[in-house]
């Protein structure tokens, strides 16, 4: 594992996750897809040195402080309903959704739309004495529809069946 694998495992498992949240994870179907992340949790949570964080630290509380959140509907690692779920707590918050793309899709958007770079910066520039922020969240887009992956179809052996036959 590299340093940076190794910090994200680290902050990840000092977060750590409720008694309830544990349980409703481990029990799901949906577990074979998240192997990876919750593998790297089991096998660290009782080794990690850093502590966790508790419930009282997770608890989810209001905030005024204004927030622009943008994520991809496809995001595997961090789930876009997390995005939906944050976003009541923030009373001044506004959600960029960017369709058919994963984790880090914001990279994808600035390549497909390179307009979008000043239009989500503008909101780090905003001055919300000046404008309200509902004011403001007006001129900030609510979505953009990237290309959607395409496939090249593989004809003859796949590259495990190549590395196996050998």
């Amino acid at each position: 594992m590299d340093r940076e694998m190794m910090i994200h495992s680290l902050i990840n498992i000092s977060l750590g996750l409720s008694q309830d949240r544990y349980h409703k994870i481990k029990n799901r179907e949906a577990l074979k897809w998240m192997i990876p992340t919750f593998i790297s949790y089991e096998a660290l949570k009782e080794v990690s040195f850093t502590a966790d964080v508790g419930d009282e630290f997770r608890k989810q509380k209001k905030s005024d402080i204004p927030m622009l959140m943008v994520h991809g509907n496809l995001d595997t690692d961090t789930p876009y309903e997390n995005a939906t779920y944050l976003q009541p707590f923030f009373k001044d918050s506004h959600l960029v959704t960017l369709n058919n793309v994963g984790h880090n899709g914001e990279l994808r958007l600035l390549k497909e739309y390179p307009e979008a770079l000043n239009n989500i910066l503008s909101f780090f520039e905003a001055d919300f004495n000046k404008t309200p922020f509902k004011e403001f969240k007006k001129s900030i887009k609510d979505s953009y529809d990237l290309k959607e992956l395409e496939f090249v179809a593989i004809d003859g052996s796949s590259l495990y069946d190549i590395l196996t036959k050998r």
